[in-house]
Order: structure tokens, then sequence, then C-alpha cells
């Protein structure tokens, strides 16, 4: 608050799901500030929200300009709206997601990515994905290794693209 009234700062970026209801913050309103979060929590402060259909669109772009055409996904359960989306806009950019490319794990459960992975990468290099978008970074090592136990080599057989959900 003291920088604040000193106007010591250029503004302010509140990070994460605070809630600051009734704090002396929200009284101070002559400098910029933006929050980073999931949903508003005081209806006067600019959020910034992340777009999953947004990450899957960028994806999707950067694989289909590395010339992949079959692409599998990790991602987190909680993606249900998102996937479906993907799955049609994939077909709209001749793009292959088999229903069983696209697998959910839990972020409190990551070591299932490996298996996850390896099983993707199970079958005939023509036949298996040359594609794969991992969307949580959390998940990221269990995949490597799961890709790894699978033999694959990064980029030449898989083109990879990860969502970094730092600091989470």
């Amino acid at each position: 608050l003291h920088d604040i009234r000193e106007h010591a700062l250029a503004g302010v970026i509140y990070a994460g799901e605070l809630d600051l209801t009734g704090s002396p913050l929200m009284k101070q309103w002559d400098f910029p500030c933006v929050a980073l979060a999931k949903d508003p929590l005081l209806g006067h402060l600019p959020v910034v929200q992340f777009g999953w259909i947004t990450f899957f669109d960028k994806a999707m772009q950067r694989l289909a300009a590395r010339g992949r055409k079959r692409v599998a996904v990790i991602a987190m359960p909680n993606q249900n709206k998102e996937l479906e989306w993907l799955r049609e806009e994939a077909g709209a950019r001749g793009v292959r997601i088999r229903p069983y490319w696209v697998q959910t794990v839990h972020h409190l459960a990551p070591e299932a990515a490996v298996n996850a992975a390896h099983l993707l990468m199970a079958g005939h290099p023509k036949a298996r994905p040359d594609g794969l978008i991992v969307a949580d970074d959390n998940l990221m090592e269990h995949v490597a290794r799961g890709l790894i136990a699978a033999g694959v080599r990064v980029p030449e057989d898989l083109e990879m693209v990860c969502h970094c959900n730092f600091p989470y």
C-alpha cells in the first residue's frame, strides 16, 4: 500500500485465484491493475483468462505447419468441451484424431501419463500419432518417460506441443 500511495509502482498484476474482497488494495484504483484468474473475482477488476480453445487452436496450427496429420492428445479430465471442439476442428483441417488417441490424466496422478504415452506409440509408425498435444506441463516429465520407453524420437517420429501451466 505504501508503494502504491507513493506512486512507486507502475501497476499491479494479481496472479492466481485471490479473493481481495475487502482488502485495502481494492480501494486504490488510481493506477493500472489486472488479475490473472479463471473467474472474475471482483466485478471492477480487469481479468485476463486462459482460453483452452485458443491453446488447442495454436497447438494444431503448430503441428499442421510441421506437416503432422495424425495427432494425439493427453489432457485433463475436465476438458471435454474443448476436446470435442478440437476433434471437430482437426477434421476440418485434414488432421486425424482417433478417439482412442485422446487420453486424460489427472494432475494428481501424473504417473499415469507414462503408460498413456507409451500406449499411444505402440502401433506401427504409419498407424500411430505423428503429433502430440500435452495439455498440462505437470504431465510432461511422465509423458517423456513413456515416449522414451516406446523408443520414440522427438521430433523425427513425433512433434510435440505442451502447455505450460506455470507456476501451478
